[in-house]
C-alpha cells in the first residue's frame, strides 16, 4: 500500500485529472460530464489520502481538493487563450501529483500542503472575479459565496498544524477573506490581479496563524515580501 501511494497513486490522479482538463478544452460542451469526473477524482484522492479513516477529515480533504478543481474547471469555461488553457491545464494535475507523491514526507508534505492551499485561493478567487467579469453575477452574491472558499482554506490550515481548532480566527479570516473579494470586485481590476491578492491574503493569514516559527526572521521575511508584492501589484496594474 505504501509503494502505490509513492508512486501509481500520483501518477494516476496527475494524468486523470490532465485528461479531464484536456477534454474540457476540446470538448467544452462536456462540461457537466468533467464535472461530474473531477468529483468522483477528488472523492478516490480524498479517500487514499488519509492514514486512519476518518468522516469530518475525509470531507474537509474532499472540498478541499475539489474546490482546487473546481477553480479550475471554473477558469476554463471563460479563458480564450489556448496556451493559458494547456499551462493551466499542466500546472494543476502537476501540482495535485506532486502533492501526493510527498504524502508522509515529514519536511515536504507541510510546505506542499501550504502551498496548495494558496493555489487552491488564487484558483477558486480567480474563478469568482472571472464569473463577475464575463457573466456579470451579482457582486454581492459572487461576495457572499466566497465565504465558503474562505472558511474552507483556513479550516484547512488549522487542521494541518494540529491541535485545537479555534473557529473564531477562522471564522474572522474567512469574513475578511470575503470583505477583500468584496472591495476588489468594486475595483476596476483584472481577474488575475484580485486572485493573486486574494491568495496572497491566504499565504499571510497562514503564515501569522498556522505556521510553526513564526518569529524566526526567515518567516517574517516572506510576510514582507508578500506585503511588498501585493504594493506592486496594485501599482503596476491597470486600473481601467
Amino acid at each position: 500500500m505504501k509503494t502505490f501511494k509513492k508512486q501509481f497513486l500520483p501518477l494516476a490522479i496527475g494524468i486523470a485529472a490532465l485528461a479531464g482538463f484536456e477534454i474540457e478544452i476540446f470538448r467544452p460542451s462536456w462540461y457537466f460530464y468533467i464535472l461530474i469526473g473531477l468529483i468522483f477524482l477528488s472523492f478516490i484522492a480524498s479517500f487514499f489520502e488519509q492514514k486512519s479513516f476518518s468522516p469530518a477529515v475525509f470531507f474537509q480533504k474532499f472540498l478541499l481538493i475539489f474546490l482546487f478543481f473546481l477553480g479550475i474547471w471554473t477558469m476554463f469555461l471563460y479563458l480564450e487563450s489556448a496556451f493559458i488553457r494547456q499551462a493551466l491545464a499542466a500546472l494543476g494535475a502537476g501540482f495535485v501529483a506532486a502533492r501526493f507523491r510527498f504524502l508522509g514526507d515529514a519536511v515536504r508534505e507541510p510546505e506542499i500542503e501550504f502551498l496548495f492551499m494558496v493555489f487552491t485561493a488564487f484558483f477558486s478567487a480567480a474563478a469568482i472575479f472571472g464569473l463577475d467579469l464575463f457573466f456579470n453575477i451579482n457582486t454581492e452574491y459572487l461576495a457572499a459565496v466566497s465565504f465558503l472558499p474562505g472558511i474552507l482554506l483556513i479550516y484547512g490550515m488549522a487542521r494541518e498544524k494540529g491541535g485545537p481548532v479555534d473557529w473564531g480566527t477562522i471564522i474572522a479570516g474567512a469574513i475578511l477573506w470575503s470583505e477583500l473579494i468584496f472591495t476588489m470586485l468594486m475595483l476596476p481590476n483584472g481577474l488575475y490581479l484580485g486572485a493573486a491578492i486574494a491568495a496572497i491574503y491566504i499565504f499571510i493569514f497562514g503564515e501569522i496563524f498556522y505556521r510553526k516559527h513564526f518569529a524566526q526572521k526567515a518567516e517574517l521575511k516572506l510576510v514582507i515580501f508578500a506585503l511588498i508584492l501585493s504594493l506592486i501589484l496594485f501599482l503596476t496594474a491597470r486600473w481601467t
